[in-house]
């Protein structure tokens, strides 16, 4: 498990990306970059790296596939709702 940071405007944890990678992306929807982007996410995440995918766009088909990674490897921005 990697360590986690508390936000100060949030009750929930992010990884402590110190050490990590944060992608920020317009959206998670339907979209070869978008899969590409998750497929790379998700082996990091398996290697043991800390890693955030911020959206801009809340939702998407690849954005569920990021949240049963656990850990918050998915956000949505602005705020996470």
């Amino acid at each position: 498990m990697m360590p986690q940071t508390q936000t100060s405007d949030s009750h929930l944890p992010l990884p402590d990306l110190s050490r990590g990678v944060l992608h920020v992306i317009t959206g998670l929807h339907t979209g070869g970059a978008e899969a590409q982007l998750v497929n790379l996410a998700l082996a990091n995440h398996r290697a043991g790296i800390a890693v955030v995918v911020a959206s801009l766009i809340p939702g998407g088909v690849h954005r569920q596939r990021l949240a049963d990674a656990g850990d918050r490897t998915a956000v949505d921005l602005p705020g996470d709702q």
